[in-house]
């Protein structure tokens, strides 16, 4: 008897325990639900309002997994009503099903939350999809080529085959590309792209779009059907220029380079439409597959610009290590490669040897520095003063902010700060306080800096390549020389970026990857001396020995310092910030922090 009372006793308490540690967990769950609401709150609240900071401020630091987030398949989530359904527990990491609401339509994803401790407060993040969940990669030979998935999606393997045939059928009734199959179908647990031939990488549904019931919805198969047509039919690419450059050619034959590209991919046909002007608004993108200049930093922002990175890394025809690095360099941005580069520009200092000779001055070195450029003005200055002349009489000028640029990377060479811009705003406000020394750029537009540039004398000057002999047949003794360095650096010459991205809309992304690297490997119009992006194609070309001699020894003694103007820093310094120096209405501390904040996540 008393051996049954204790294992009734026993049992109870079990029982007991079991029941508490059942009320437990749900409550466990629930606050786990509720946090990850409140996450999923404050995300939309910051896409809708425009606020990057506080939206990735939600996220890993992992730059391609912010960059994923700009994706449509993404924002999806973040701007519509969402709300945590399933709540797991797996090591540091939160496996979470949201559904979120899409006008009449309800459908769920996986969502990825990554615990940390930020000063003792363990917060959660939204992460990258974590391996542990996924299992082995699992291939199967299908009818069409191969079907890779992960094991947790392997049970759709049936129905993925089935419907790629199907659509493949569908499209091959119509036309196709049959070079591109075989296919591999990668069913990825990312959102990364591949530009390796053949291959054809989709996010698994749990990534885009699940149905009540667990199984793929149909945004998902809508996507696999646009992503199946794309890769298999003929492409017609929308690809814009920019308006045409000052000599009224544009930087390459696209004509004669879109020829030769489609007769090599005939299935590939390009369109080209020069622009009247670089869209103010990036949403004017979405008309086109891709454009023939660098995008901005709010063209990024706003989504309408697509990661090139991935593309990038598994192409081995693109070559990455044949870009020269200082220009590669530029069209990264936040970790991540935006578009592909196809030359750069350096502009130089041109002097007066007449005036040196003069004023009994000895001849600025190629690594002179700044102390001694401002050593040079003052005594030419002191020794030929100012003359009235039919044209301006100044000292120095520059009509592009490419002396503020240098003079800050020279201060700071691995990055632009409020501090080295503040140090340079400082400089050329000193320096235009002088009577003479700089004409007012900042006042005058950009058509007025251009035409005033060739009326304008001065000892020193800023100027492109392109002027060199125009300049020669004015001046008559003229010397060539890269920005000035500092006791510590040698100087960073401004570096100005030329190519290509594509756009987040586009349907045909490995269409426009070929064709933008195709262009990466153009000569650019000899006229404008742009140095090519490629060092195979500066040496096919020549265009270093093409070069006049005072050109080519400058520039290849800046060309190895020179600094790219960044995409974040391409905007920084303002003919209004100038203004404000130069005219005492900021001091130059304080100039330096007015720079405009970038919009986030555009309206779809």
């Amino acid at each position: 008897m008393a051996t049954a009372v204790t294992i009734l006793l026993i049992f109870a308490i079990t029982i007991l325990v079991w029941l508490s540690s059942q009320v437990t967990i749900k409550k466990t769950q629930a606050a786990r639900r509720q946090q990850v609401n409140t996450l999923l709150a404050q995300a939309q609240q910051a896409l809708l309002a425009g606020d990057g900071d506080s939206f990735f401020a939600l996220f890993s630091e992992d730059a391609a997994w912010q960059a994923a987030q700009l994706q449509p398949i993404n924002q999806a989530l973040y701007r519509n009503d969402s709300e945590a359904r399933q709540v797991q527990q797996y090591k540091d990491v939160l496996q979470v099903h949201v559904q979120w609401t899409d006008g009449d339509a309800a459908w769920q994803r996986m969502v990825y939350l990554q615990e940390t401790d930020n000063a003792g407060t363990a917060d959660l993040l939204f992460a990258p999809p974590q391996m542990g969940y996924w299992g082995d990669v699992r291939r199967q030979r299908t009818a069409w080529g191969l079907l890779s998935t992960y094991q947790v999606d392997a049970a759709w393997a049936g129905e993925l085959t089935q419907f790629v045939e199907a659509v493949i059928a569908e499209l091959c009734a119509q036309e196709c590309v049959q070079d591109q199959l075989p296919l591999t179908l990668v069913v990825a647990n990312g959102y990364e792209e591949t530009a390796v031939p053949n291959i054809l990488r989709i996010p698994s549904p749990r990534l885009v779009a699940l149905d009540d019931n667990g199984n793929p919805a149909p945004p998902f198969w809508n996507l696999l059907r646009q992503k199946l047509t794309a890769y298999l039919q003929p492409a017609h690419i929308r690809f814009a220029l920019p308006p045409q450059m000052p000599v009224g050619i544009h930087l390459v034959d696209y004509e004669q380079a879109a020829a030769q590209f489609s007769a090599a991919h005939p299935h590939i046909t390009i369109e080209l439409i020069t622009l009247d002007e670089i869209p103010q608004d990036p949403a004017q993108l979405r008309l086109f597959d891709g454009a023939a200049f660098a995008p901005t930093p709010q063209m990024i922002a706003a989504g309408e610009v697509r990661d090139l990175s991935n593309l990038a890394a598994t192409d081995v025809r693109f070559q990455l290590s044949d870009f020269y690095p200082q220009i590669l360099q530029g069209a990264w941005w936040r970790d991540r490669l935006w578009f592909v580069p196809q030359a750069g520009e350096m502009q130089v200092l041109y002097y007066d040897e007449n005036a040196y000779a003069a004023a009994e001055r000895p001849l600025p070195s190629l690594r002179w520095t700044w102390e001694e450029m401002m050593a040079d003005l003052q005594a030419l200055n002191a020794a030929l003063p100012f003359e009235e002349r039919p044209f301006a009489n100044y000292r120095f000028f520059d009509i592009t902010p490419d002396i503020l640029y240098a003079y800050a990377y020279t201060q700071n060479p691995t990055e632009l700060t409020p501090e080295s811009a503040a140090a340079a705003l400082a400089w050329y406000q000193e320096t235009a306080a002088q009577p003479h020394f700089m004409p007012d750029v900042a006042s005058l537009t950009d058509e007025e800096r251009q035409n005033n540039s060739f009326r304008w004398w001065a000892f020193i000057w800023v100027d492109k390549l392109i002027y060199y002999e125009h300049r020669v047949q004015i001046v008559g003794n003229m010397g060539v020389v890269p920005f000035p360095g500092s006791t510590q650096f040698d100087g960073a010459t401004p570096l100005h970026l030329y190519g290509s991205f594509i756009t987040q809309v586009s349907q045909h992304p490995q269409a426009v990857w070929e064709w933008l690297t195709f262009l990466s490997y153009q000569q650019t119009a000899p006229r404008y001396r742009l140095i090519p992006a490629r060092a195979s194609v500066a040496e096919a070309s020549g265009y270093w020995q093409m070069l006049p001699r005072p050109l080519a020894e400058a520039l290849r003694a800046g060309f190895p310092f020179a600094r790219p103007v960044t995409l974040e820093d391409m905007a920084y310094f303002d003919w209004e910030m100038v203004t404000a120096v130069t005219h005492n209405l900021l001091p130059p501390s304080q100039a330096a922090q007015q720079t405009t904040p970038l919009f986030w996540f555009a309206a779809p």
